[in-house]
């Protein structure tokens, strides 16, 4: 919708619109990758499906620097190294047995 709207704003002939774009966006890279997580959430645990979603940045950032050849920054090293420190520091107690802390 908010495309439509900027769209319309600047007046861009439909012609020139990026149609193919804008179908493989919403119909790949939206819908089918939502549908495929809502699949894999019913199989992967609640811990481990969570450790994944916390990892995406850092896997980004890897396949960035293999397909691209995109270069971290030593922020962006420390705070992938952080990323991983928490997504690993989540587990511990679950390795254990321990049940998951939850806050009020």
């Amino acid at each position: 919708m908010l495309s439509g709207v900027w769209m319309v704003a600047h007046r861009e002939p439909v012609i020139h619109f990026h149609w193919p774009a804008m179908l493989f966006l919403g119909l790949a890279a939206t819908a089918a990758t939502t549908c495929m997580q809502a699949m894999g959430q019913r199989v992967v645990p609640a811990p481990q499906a969570a450790v994944i979603f916390t990892l995406e940045p850092v896997f980004t950032s890897l396949l960035a620097y293999l397909i691209l050849h995109e270069r971290l920054s030593a922020t962006g090293g420390v705070g992938a190294g952080l990323i991983i420190l928490a997504a690993i520091a989540t587990q511990i107690p679950a390795s254990r047995g321990e049940p998951a802390v939850v806050s009020s």
